[in-house]
């Protein structure tokens, strides 16, 4: 089954995203989505999530406080079919259900590698790359690289410092990445007075050192109470969303992509790296990576 999710409104209007059988996908305004929308002010942060069955489609709504809607009525759960039009803040999309396997978003083929492929030899590196959002110069340094062991280091070499951050933040354990993050910024957290932001930063390294059901939980209610801001709650986020499931209580369970813990570790990398001198940012990130190795 293929299933394409095409927007009619606003200035998202032609965009096309296409998804595969098997392929969860979840659409909103931040970039904690798979998709994101962040022209569209009415949008949820993570609004709704689109499910690709061998045979059925089904939407579920993951917003708690704004609708999703199917065909103009409010759905929690429903399944979608041909022709259908989702609404979700100010953007409609319509969705179109035939068969094929071309996956294509605005025109560019995007990978879709499931994260336990990535020991696998079959999947290329620039595959990796671009499922890791990693930027068109580092695809481009993926494309000549024939080991992945030395992909890092390229880009290293070629002085693409953030992409060998995010290259380390999602392939690293995630309660490893967890605490190299956490270090990072624990100089920055000294000043920090947010009492909020202090227990949610402490609550991510608590569920790093101990990554226990309990520990994760209570990083996902403090990232929250933190509403996903600064240091704290982004990298509480990244614990928090290292499982679990998105979706409200009481209803079917949507697990967080794999790759939100390294997302939010990166942007606790950029959080970081902003504070200081941009003089300074070259020898700054160089030093984030050497302590991933310690």
């Amino acid at each position: 089954m293929r299933v394409a999710i095409v927007a009619n409104s606003g200035s998202a209007t032609g965009r096309r995203i296409v998804l595969r059988g098997g392929q969860i996908a979840r659409f909103g305004r931040t970039e904690w989505t798979d998709f994101a929308f962040p022209s569209d002010a009415a949008m949820a942060d993570v609004h709704f999530a689109i499910r690709c069955g061998t045979e059925i489609c089904s939407i579920q709504r993951l917003a708690v406080e704004r609708e999703t809607f199917v065909n103009g009525a409010a759905v929690e759960i429903a399944r979608l079919v041909d022709g259908d039009v989702v609404t979700a803040g100010q953007t409609q999309f319509v969705v179109e259900i035939n068969d094929g396997a071309t996956i294509v978003e605005n025109d560019a083929t995007i990978a879709v590698v499931p994260p336990e492929m990535f020991a696998s030899e079959s999947v290329e590196i620039t595959e990796l790359a671009t499922y890791f959002g990693l930027s068109a110069k580092a695809i481009a340094v993926a494309q000549s690289c024939e080991v992945k062991s030395s992909f890092e280091s390229e880009l290293v070499r070629e002085n693409l410092l953030k992409d060998a951050i995010r290259w380390r933040a999602h392939t690293m354990p995630k309660p490893a990445a967890v605490l190299w993050v956490g270090g990072c910024a624990s100089e920055q957290m000294q000043s920090e007075k947010s009492q909020v932001q202090l227990s949610a930063f402490g609550a991510a390294l608590a569920w790093a050192n101990e990554p226990t059901e309990e520990n994760r939980e209570k990083s996902a209610s403090l990232a929250e109470e933190a509403k996903f801001e600064g240091l704290g709650g982004v990298l509480a986020a990244a614990a928090g969303w290292s499982g679990g499931s998105l979706a409200p209580a009481g209803l079917t369970e949507i697990p967080p992509d794999d790759r939100l813990t390294g997302r939010c570790a990166s942007i606790v990398f950029d959080l970081v790296d902003g504070a200081g001198t941009p003089m300074e940012s070259a020898a700054r990130l160089r030093e984030f990576l050497k302590r991933s190795q310690s």
